[in-house]
């Protein structure tokens, strides 16, 4: 396979972006640029890592399990940096990726009452220091496996939120992006016309 060194072109427009950059880098505040400087070489080793990558060398993880995260550096308000998170799906160890909500925690003096109205309180959680912990559902994203710095093996310990803390991050999910479905309020109002003729059941003892 051709490699961007035989394309005279392609090397050409590297060399310009990246005199580009060094400009851009050159400008920045001094705390931002050794943020982003640090990560140009993570980037480089995600670069490297990619090729040939299997995600069935990493543990299997599954939906509820706290992982620390490497978001990188980012656009605007896009989540970014080392942070906590947790996987949201019933992932597939041959995947690699993993869809995940970042979590934040107050700082100490704060309360719950303090959490954003789009963020959703879960209280504490022993892997974060037991600090009290909150989800933030409008950064959910689909992330690579290879941003996961811990855990990354089977025999590594690891936290998994409880049942009761995943579903208070479902109904928020649920109240900020499908409360207002069309397709969403169809199938509810079908399957109310459905238990009320008797032709589902409904446990009413949960």
């Amino acid at each position: 396979m051709p490699k961007v060194k035989d394309n005279s072109g392609l090397m050409l427009m590297a060399e310009q972006h990246l005199i580009d950059l060094k400009k851009v880098i050159e400008n920045m505040d001094e705390h931002r640029g050794r943020t982003f400087i640090r990560w140009l070489a993570k980037q480089n080793e995600y670069l490297e890592w990619e090729v040939g990558f299997k995600p069935k060398k990493l543990k299997n993880y599954k939906r509820g399990e706290i992982v620390h995260i490497n978001f990188g550096f980012n656009v605007g308000s896009e989540h970014g940096g080392p942070h906590w998170g947790a996987i949201l799906d019933d992932n597939k160890w041959s995947s690699p990726t993993v869809l995940v909500i970042p979590l934040g925690s107050l700082e100490e003096g704060q309360s719950k009452e303090e959490v954003h109205i789009d963020d959703v309180y879960l209280g504490q959680i022993p892997s974060i220091n037991n600090k009290h912990v909150f989800g933030i559902p409008t950064q959910i994203r689909a992330i690579s496996k290879l941003r996961i710095t811990k855990p990354r093996k089977a025999e590594d310990r690891n936290y998994h939120l409880t049942s009761e803390q995943l579903d208070l991050i479902d109904k928020k999910v649920y109240s900020l992006f499908f409360s207002n479905s069309k397709a969403i309020h169809e199938i509810a109002v079908a399957f109310k016309e459905a238990a009320a003729s008797g032709q589902i059941v409904v446990d009413k003892t949960e």
